[in-house]
């Protein structure tokens, strides 16, 4: 396991973007991103949804950039196959 410093909406889009998101959903799959935020975040990132959806953002991004076709993911806030 590897520790991160995430202070910025970059830092965490960063992060998320080197994750292989293909180990854990296809791209034809849906997901949801719930967000929670604790103590000590940095202001940046002090409001879940906008963390939330930078979270989706390097998601569907990974996905997008490691296709000919540019498909992603869609979000389903109701019956996700991965939520995160």
């Amino acid at each position: 396991r590897e520790d991160y410093d995430v202070d910025t909406a970059r830092d965490l889009y960063d992060v998320a973007r080197s994750v292989d998101w293909e180990k854990y959903m296809a791209v034809d799959q849906t997901l949801r991103v719930d967000a929670t935020v604790g103590r000590g975040v940095s202001q940046e990132l002090c409001h879940s949804h906008f963390s939330g959806l930078t979270l989706k953002n390097a998601v569907v991004d990974s996905f997008r950039e490691s296709n000919r076709m540019g498909a992603r993911p869609s979000v389903d806030t109701d019956a996700p196959d991965a939520p995160l």
